[in-house]
């Protein structure tokens, strides 16, 4: 018996056939509504499903049910537009792992465009799914940390305008600056030197650093630390710079800070040494026994001292008058023998070590000559405001012996003599027979004293 001759049509059935088996990618055919009908060895060896059990709609099994929608409406949507379509789903495939696969769906047409089936190709595409995934969130990573950042970020394209800002630098602008460089908000008097250090580092394709002031949305002036560095693609090709705005303003500004402080207590140190030294020289020139010395020069560095513990507590800014006396005289207190009144009154470092000195040499005086060398004997402080730009102050003696102006000139009286430099006005000493009265002119914290 003679077989029937093969037709054309025969021979591209068997061609399609052998290739269908020989490709490395699962292949099978499907009716109309998707039913399978046929699959190559392929989708045998990575799914590890018969051929048996993927006929019909057995091969469904090996799809994960979250995606299966994503597949019938690519189905859906080749048979509307009668075209081919394609989805990526999840496939569990022989070792039980699900990876990701592109189904490419293929209409089969008779001449009239009539659908009688499907081609669907399976290719594994899971790695580069991953790789997808991985990159989008690794974008997202940097989205998040780069618009939550506390610092300005950019990017810029190869030619220096700026292709990216993130939040805090767009606040800081005041809005997107799309295609213009960092430099927009740099004030004139600094934008060349940056502009240069931009443009530079754009034709070296290098990074930079640079510092300077910009103006903030809201009309502030802010000193910003700029620090960038160029990126490229794989190949090494520049594609333009990456940087970081910092505001550094209050780090500036403690930095001026410091070196003023630095600068006051270097000033501050010279000028006690120098009141220690005249102390000293005038305490031992003044022809005493070495005793007397020792108990006067501690007197009056313990009264400098205790000036400098109230000025330390307000950060040498000013002194409350009543406190710096009260403890000037702390050494000399007993039971009703001080009287300290008036208001609240706030002077000048310097007038407070003035006052210290002034008060305690008075109160030495007054030990040893004057009221209090007698138990009868009582002092009364007092001072009260003088305008809004100084205070008077008055110690008054009563109850101690009779005396006289001294008959020479004492470095007690010699120190307060000259304390007019310091206290802004002239020192007034009045040697009564019941008691000394000594009144100054001090001027008040703020306030500079007259020539």
């Amino acid at each position: 018996m003679v077989a029937p001759a093969r037709t054309q049509s025969d021979v591209y059935r068997e061609q399609v056939r052998v290739l269908s088996e020989a490709l490395p990618a699962a292949v099978a055919i499907t009716d109309p509504q998707g039913a399978v009908l046929w699959t190559n060895p392929y989708w045998t060896k990575i799914t590890g499903l018969s051929f048996e059990a993927s006929i019909g709609e057995g091969w469904s099994a090996c799809v994960q049910p979250r995606d299966r929608a994503a597949l019938d409406a690519a189905l859906e949507d080749g048979r509307r537009r009668s075209a081919g379509a394609q989805a990526q789903v999840r496939l569990r495939v022989a070792s039980g792992e699900w990876r990701w696969f592109q189904i490419r769906l293929e209409p089969l047409q008779t001449p009239r465009g009539r659908i009688e089936g499907w081609i669907c190709v399976s290719s594994d595409i899971h790695e580069q799914v991953r790789a997808n995934l991985a990159l989008k969130e690794g974008e997202e990573r940097f989205r998040l940390i780069a618009e939550n950042a506390p610092v300005g970020l950019w990017i810029s394209d190869a030619d220096g305008a700026c292709a990216y800002a993130n939040a805090q630098l767009r606040a800081f602008w005041g809005g997107g600056r799309a295609g213009a460089d960092w430099t927009v908000s740099a004030l004139d008097e600094d934008r060349a030197a940056l502009a240069e250090a931009y443009r530079s580092a754009l034709a070296n394709q290098g990074g930079f650093a640079v510092e300077g002031r910009h103006r903030r949305a809201d009309g502030e002036i802010r000193i910003l630390s700029t620090q960038a560095q160029p990126r490229r693609d794989a190949e090494g090709a520049f594609l333009g710079m990456i940087g970081v705005n910092v505001d550094v303003t209050e780090a500036r500004r403690a930095e001026h800070h410091h070196r003023l402080l630095i600068n006051e207590l270097n000033h501050r140190v010279k000028n006690t040494l120098a009141t220690v030294q005249s102390l000293a020289h005038q305490t031992v020139s003044s022809g005493r026994d070495s005793g007397q010395i020792g108990a006067l020069l501690e007197g009056r560095l313990m009264a400098l001292s205790a000036a400098h513990n109230v000025l330390n507590r307000d950060n040498w800014d000013a002194a409350d008058l009543a406190t710096v006396v009260g403890e000037a005289l702390a050494p000399f207190e007993e039971a009703g023998r001080l009287e300290l009144r008036g208001p609240p009154v706030r002077i000048g470092p310097q007038a407070a070590l003035a006052i210290a000195l002034a008060v305690h040499e008075l109160a030495t005086n007054a030990v040893k000559y004057g009221a209090l060398s007698t138990p009868a004997g009582s002092v009364e402080v007092a001072w009260r405001r003088a305008g809004a730009t100084a205070a008077d102050f008055e110690w008054r003696e009563r109850g101690g012996p009779q005396m006289g102006p001294p008959s020479h000139q004492g470095f007690g009286s010699r120190l307060l003599r000259s304390l007019a430099a310091d206290l802004g006005a002239p020192t007034r000493l009045d040697f009564r027979k019941d008691g000394l009265v000594c009144r100054l002119r001090i001027v008040l914290a703020g306030v500079a004293p007259p020539p």
